[in-house]
């Protein structure tokens, strides 16, 4: 496959973009004018099957809108191409409705089965509807159940309206049974696509999304009027006349709009309340609707309207446990945030001050033993001022490290206290335990013989043990000053040292 690309021009993104913005605003606005100008010549001077001439020109003009958004979107940015693909994507379904009118045209079979007809005029509203209800950032997983769920609205769309066609045995005639019914379910169609899309706009603030919900607004109004102008009134117009013009000219706007739209953003540095409210809600729009096109689907085929009911609660399930997990994951990623230090990844202050509390309670209740550890880094200002600031850090993060290695136990939390001094809980540990595990943890630095200024050449820490058993007072100041005096023993005698407090 590689080998028979080879040769072939590519259009990059890049080149795309920068085309001339003046070019790229006259052409949006010639292409449309010069094609409807085309079928308005032929279907008025009334060439021989006209038909077939003014159904090409018809499938041109969503061709040409297609295009124009396929471009849009590759002269945008990674993280805006999507909305404009799914459009492109969703008017390229649209003009293959017209295909297919054109080669039954072609055939003589104009006045054939309507079905594949009416699948593709259905599945044009899938991508659009996927855009307007799956939020852009969401977990993948999120997007791939509303995807399935923009589909499932489709289907059980088109076996509704199958059912209201499938019984005429021939094409539907203006006036003729059913024809209001499905008029007027395309008006809901096209109506719920220009309303959320509008909704969308007013809740968009990034200069991307207004740009992109203001084109599909625009469009989805002025398609809408065409549309429900042709539907009710023009259905059994034949193809060839001049009122055939209205058919494509709802797509004009996309045209022009997709060229000449460019917002910017929001003044605004935080989403409203209102922009927040869609931004969640926006997924309910899928099983809301399929619900509603369920019930209404039961009276007229009882299997699908149940399934498309299932269908409907099971992928709201399935979404709502991945947004749970979701924000499960988020929340211990926060709770991490903010409970760890930055830069050693060893428990931070706050984290050190509730862990205390607990243990220090805890040992008041059962009468156990418990030790605080105060280790700080010996001649870490001078360290700093001579290696610099990034050599500090690494410093930190390795005392940091031999610290963790020597914290065996859950119960045991281990913190940076602030600066270059850390400190150790030891919850139901005796005196002679304490120092034996602190003497292990100056030990372990001093055998990493990591690069000092100090005395040695290396760094050293010095420690400090404090030791109650059976609390009494309610306050835990009176043990984190005593390791703080033990720390203050082992620095003046001499450093590289653990002290107990006596």
């Amino acid at each position: 496959m590689r080998d028979m690309l080879d040769g072939v021009p590519h259009f990059e993104a890049s080149r795309i973009a920068a085309w001339p913005a003046r070019g790229l605003f006259w052409a949006s606005l010639l292409i449309p004018v010069l094609l409807l100008a085309a079928q308005a010549g032929i279907n008025g001077i009334g060439v021989p099957r006209a038909d077939i001439a003014s159904l090409g020109f018809s499938s041109a003009v969503p061709l040409a809108a297609a295009i124009a958004c396929l471009l849009r979107g590759l002269r945008s940015r990674s993280g805006s191409r999507e909305p404009w693909f799914a459009l492109a994507l969703a008017i390229f379904l649209w003009a293959g409705a017209i295909l297919l009118q054109l080669f039954a045209a072609i055939f003589s079979k104009l006045n054939g089965d309507a079905l594949p007809v009416l699948l593709l005029f259905v599945l044009y509203g899938v991508p659009i509807i996927f855009v307007l209800a799956s939020p852009r950032g969401d977990i993948w997983p999120a997007r791939l159940v509303d995807g399935a769920g923009a589909l499932a609205i489709g289907i059980t769309f088109y076996i509704f309206l199958s059912t209201i066609i499938a019984p005429l045995h021939g094409p539907i005639v203006e006036g003729g049974e059913g024809h209001l019914t499905l008029a007027v379910m395309f008006d809901v169609q096209n109506a719920y696509i220009a309303l959320f899309a509008a909704i969308r706009f007013f809740a968009s603030y990034s200069a991307r999304d207004r740009s992109f919900f203001a084109v599909l607004t625009l469009f989805g109004i002025a398609y809408g009027v065409c549309a429900a102008i042709w539907n009710h009134f023009l259905l059994d117009t034949p193809f060839g006349s001049m009122v055939e013009l209205i058919l494509p000219l709802g797509m004009v706007p996309l045209i022009a709009l997709t060229g000449m739209v460019h917002l910017p953003a929001r003044g605004e540095t935080r989403p409203s309340r209102f922009a927040r409210i869609v931004r969640a809600g926006s997924p309910l729009m899928l099983p809301l609707s399929q619900i509603t096109l369920s019930i209404a689907l039961v009276p007229r085929h009882l299997v699908a309207g149940i399934a498309g009911l299932v269908v409907a609660l099971i992928l709201y399930g399935v979404r709502t446990v991945l947004v749970q997990m979701r924000n499960a994951q988020e929340e211990e990623r926060l709770h991490g945030l903010s409970s760890t230090d930055a830069l050693t990844g060893l428990s931070n202050r706050r984290m050190f001050d509730e862990a205390l509390r607990r243990e220090w309670d805890r040992a008041r209740r059962s009468g156990d033993g418990l030790a605080l550890m105060m280790i700080d880094i010996d001649h870490f200002k001078s360290l700093n001022d001579t290696l610099g600031h990034p050599v500090g850090d690494a410093r930190l993060r390795d005392v940091a490290q031999a610290i963790r290695g020597r914290t065996r136990r859950a119960a045991e939390v281990a913190a940076r206290y602030g600066g270059e001094e850390f400190a150790v809980i030891l919850p139901g540990v005796d005196p002679q335990h304490a120092l034996a595990q602190a003497e292990e943890v100056r030990l372990s630095i001093e055998e990493l013989a990591l690069e000092s200024p100090a005395a040695l050449g290396k760094v050293t820490v010095s420690i400090g043990v404090a030791h109650v058993l059976g609390p009494h007072d309610e306050d835990t100041s009176a043990l984190v000053a005593a390791a703080d005096a033990a720390l203050y023993r082992a620095k003046h005698a001499g450093r590289n040292c653990v002290m107990l407090h006596a």
